[in-house]
Order: C-alpha cells, then sequence, then structure tokens
C-alpha cells in the first residue's frame, strides 16, 4: 500500500470536516454551500452584468433570514404588512369618504345651522328678549317675563307668520297652533322651576329652542335657553 501525499491527507481530513457540519472560517477560503461559515469581514458580490445574487425557497419558508431587527440601509419594499403602497393614502391625498362625518354625508346635516345661547335673571315685573340665532332674530322673539313670582314664557311674531309648538313641563298640556305675524303667544309658567320645549317655523326655516326658569326668593326669574335654528 501507498502511504497518501501530504495534499491527500489534508483534502480528506478537509471533506470529512465538511460533512461532520462544523462551521467553517471562510475568509480568504472557499465558500461551502449547505454549510455554516463565517468570516471575519465582510463578504461581497458583484455581477457587472445584472443581478448579483437571486434567492429561492419553498413557498412557506423565507429566502432571506437576518439575525436582528436592525434596518437594513438602501433596502427598497413594494409592500407593507402584504398591502401594497396604493392601499395607503399618500400624505397630500384625500380619503374616499373625506365628504363624511360619522359615515353620513353632508346631506344628513342640517346647512347654514345657527346656535345660540342665553342666561340671565329678570327683575320681578319686568320682561327680558331671549336670545335667538341672529339669522333668525328678526322674524320671531322669545321672552320671558317675570310676574307676580311667575316665569312665563312667551313668543311673539315679529317677521313672518309663524306654526308653534311649546311642550311644558310634566302634566301640562301641549300648545301649537298659528301666530300671525304681530302676535303673541304664552304657554302656562312656573312658579318654581321648569323646562319648556319651544318650535317655530316659517317656511323652510324652523327654531327649536330648549329653555329652562327658575323663579328665586326674592322674586326674580333666572333662565337659560338654547335655540338651534337652520335658518
Amino acid at each position: 500500500m501507498h502511504r497518501p501525499s501530504p495534499a491527500t491527507a489534508i483534502s480528506l481530513a478537509a471533506l470529512v470536516f465538511a460533512m461532520s457540519g462544523t462551521a467553517y472560517a471562510a475568509t480568504g477560503g472557499d465558500f461551502l454551500l449547505g454549510k455554516a461559515n463565517t468570516a471575519t469581514s465582510v463578504t461581497s458580490l458583484t455581477n457587472s452584468k445584472g443581478t448579483a445574487l437571486s434567492l429561492s425557497a419553498s413557498p412557506a419558508t423565507p429566502p432571506l433570514k437576518v439575525s436582528n431587527s436592525v434596518q437594513v440601509p438602501s433596502l427598497n419594499a413594494s409592500e407593507l404588512d402584504g398591502d401594497t403602497s396604493s392601499a395607503f393614502l399618500p400624505t397630500s391625498g384625500t380619503a374616499a369618504n373625506s365628504s363624511e362625518l360619522g359615515g353620513l354625508p353632508a346631506t344628513d346635516y342640517m346647512t347654514g345651522g345657527q346656535i345660540a345661547i342665553d342666561t340671565a335673571t329678570v327683575a320681578s315685573g319686568d320682561t327680558a328678549d331671549v336670545t335667538v340665532p341672529s339669522a333668525v332674530s328678526k322674524d320671531y322673539g322669545l321672552q320671558l317675563e317675570c310676574f307676580d313670582g311667575m316665569a312665563t314664557p312667551l313668543i311673539s311674531a315679529t317677521g313672518a307668520t309663524l306654526q308653534y309648538w311649546i311642550l311644558p313641563p310634566d302634566g301640562q298640556s301641549e300648545l301649537s297652533g298659528v301666530l300671525d305675524l304681530g302676535g303673541e303667544e304664552g304657554s302656562s309658567g312656573t312658579t318654581g322651576a321648569a323646562t319648556w320645549v319651544v318650535q317655530v317655523a316659517f317656511g323652510s326655516t324652523m327654531g327649536t329652542t330648549d329653555w329652562s326658569a327658575v323663579v328665586n326668593s326674592n322674586g326674580t326669574c333666572t333662565f337659560a335657553a338654547q335655540t338651534i335654528a337652520n335658518g
């Protein structure tokens, strides 16, 4: 038998190590496929005529694996969580439902509406105007009369014939009807505290007032009112 040459012996030893699965230090040496390779410097691959590296894997396996979550510079991706860029709103874009509020289009809401909020204390024996939105202030008026320990709400038709509806305090009858221009209508008053809902309409305009009042121990009357009008 012939003793193997030193070169053959080294080759055989390398083959044994390769088959054992031991990690190889590949710096300056061969890159062994199917084995764990290690290096102490960056390994680069250049193809001056096209793509430098192509990776393929089974459909259920990612073709590339990295050791941490550090961002890779200059690595572009066409999807985010599986969605392409067309699935996201650009910074200067407009959402398809941007004209809606709560999923409803603008036509489902009151247009041109105004709101007025008022509160005041009325001296005994006096009457005070209640603020309504400026757009309808020439058409009708609301007043609170404070007289003989009673607070009474009043409606006046100052610029148009009104249809009116009043919901008095609990247990009292509703009032409704037509108030001619220049007319005035009053609901039942309160000697303590009460709340009324008052609604007037003329043409396509409507105003609704939530109105509360209390008679104070000194005979004065304090009220708070909120009126919403679509005109």
